[in-house]
């Protein structure tokens, strides 16, 4: 897309919207430098699309549903890693639905927070959703549209790197 097009550009555009559509977020937010920080995300994302973007009735408006709906997905996640920390506090780490918590006091809240991120991505997101989101594993499935067998084995082979990990780190503290 060019001027030439008759089309606007993506930097004459932002020129004109970019200052008053961040304060606008930010306000929205109800803090200012989280504000800046969503509306710059969201601005890069309209640039990335901006040939779908551009063409919108209301780009401002995709700009500023686009940073909202960051905005509740970052508050999603931190309500997510509170309940996670509380139950790893708690020294339990549920196993399935029929098995007993596996206990794991003994293990630092880092430790085994960083065991969970280093997961692959796949079984990280389903450890979260059934544990962290007490999520049922058929709403695991349905969630990572996946089948409720493969989610079942994702968790299951989940729960065996995180209880090697777990017993590999007991024993090099012996």
């Amino acid at each position: 897309m060019t001027p030439s097009d008759g089309e606007l550009s993506f930097e004459s555009w932002y020129a004109d919207v970019a200052e008053p559509l961040s304060r606008r977020i930010a306000q929205q937010v109800g803090d200012p430098v989280l504000g800046r920080e969503l509306a710059a995300e969201a601005f890069a994302r309209a640039y990335a699309k901006w040939r779908r973007v551009g063409r919108m009735e209301s780009p401002e408006g995709w700009v500023f549903r686009t940073a909202i709906n960051l905005s509740r997905r970052a508050w999603r996640r931190r309500q997510i890693e509170k309940r996670a920390i509380a139950k790893i506090e708690q020294g339990r780490l549920p196993t399935k639905i029929d098995e007993p918590d596996i206990a794991i006091q003994g293990h630092g809240l880092d430790s085994v927070v960083e065991l969970v991120n280093d997961l692959p991505d796949r079984m990280r997101t389903a450890v979260q959703l059934r544990y962290w989101d007490e999520l049922s594993e058929a709403e695991v499935a349905a969630q990572m549209n996946t089948s409720a067998g493969s989610a079942s084995a994702t968790l299951s082979n989940a729960r065996r790197r995180l209880r090697d990990a777990l017993t590999a780190e007991e024993e090099e503290q012996r």
